[in-house]
């Protein structure tokens, strides 16, 4: 059988490409590679400088943990609560809020809310407010118990004693806007606090938003009972409680031991978020 003698054009296609083909084509790989790190580093640096055009009142403070979302303005309560993640927040254990942590929340509400207030009880918000004719401390203080943080009896308290006085102490938001402002002026943990902290209750016609700045908002709730026939037995465990929902002073409803924990019943407040504009 006679051989096939490759053609001199089948030899010169097989041969290495030249250096100038090379040169052309780790050039181009150069030039693509910087035009990818060019557009990198381009949007690098608008996503660095949108991040300081931000309003540094509007980043948290402490943890920068996020930025004041875009129509914040008309976020509605559960909204707000979604936002900051605050399910997730109210199943870590948590500290007793220190002096400082008080202080910063007062200063935070008089900034962003009112700077009128004056925060001047000689009662430290550690220990509660001014409470009754003596001006002491209220008969309670925070510990950790069963519930978390909480409202523990600093001593014997009889049926029918006033224990605690929300007319002393509660703070009063004019609407939602300047609880939102509020709200948004705090770190995470902290917004979650008030989120947690905060409630509406009838004054005389009107719908009124509430909060405290002090242990009395550590107050829990009890045991809600069980359903029967549509009804709701009374709450079992609670000792503490106001004589109606439009008011804010709660007595005891049996005899207190000393230590043991107070327990409310916070179903006599209807929370109607709508009518303070949340």
């Amino acid at each position: 059988m006679a051989l096939i003698k490759p053609s001199s054009n089948w030899t010169r296609r097989s041969k290495s490409p030249s250096p100038a083909l090379l040169y052309l084509f780790f050039g181009a790989i150069v030039i693509y590679c910087s035009y990818i790190a060019y557009l990198i580093g381009y949007c690098l640096g608008l996503a660095y400088q949108e991040y300081e055009d931000v309003d540094e009142k509007d980043i948290d403070d402490r943890l920068k943990w996020s930025i004041v979302p875009d129509g914040w303005e008309k976020l509605e309560y559960v909204d707000v609560r979604h936002h900051f993640k605050c399910r997730a927040y109210a199943r870590e254990k948590k500290a007793i809020p220190t002096l400082e942590d008080w202080q910063l929340f007062r200063k935070k509400y008089k900034e962003a809310v009112d700077p009128t207030a004056t925060f001047d009880d000689p009662v430290p918000p550690t220990m509660g407010y001014s409470f009754g004719y003596e001006g002491g401390p209220p008969p309670f203080y925070a510990a950790h118990g069963d519930r978390g943080r909480g409202l523990f009896a600093s001593r014997d308290i009889k049926k029918g004693e006033l224990v605690h006085d929300g007319t002393t102490s509660d703070i009063i938001f004019a609407d939602g806007m300047a609880w939102r402002r509020y709200i948004f002026s705090l770190s995470r943990e902290r917004a979650c606090d008030v989120v947690e902290w905060s409630w509406t209750m009838k004054r005389g016609h009107s719908t009124i938003l509430v909060s405290a700045m002090d242990i009395s908002i550590l107050l829990n709730g009890g045991d809600n009972g069980e359903f029967n026939g549509g009804r709701l037995y009374e709450c079992r465990d609670c000792n503490v409680n106001p004589k109606s929902s439009a008011s804010s002073k709660f007595f005891a409803v049996q005899n207190i031991a000393k230590g043991a924990e107070l327990l409310t019943d916070y179903r006599i407040y209807d929370s109607h978020w709508y009518e303070v504009g949340l």
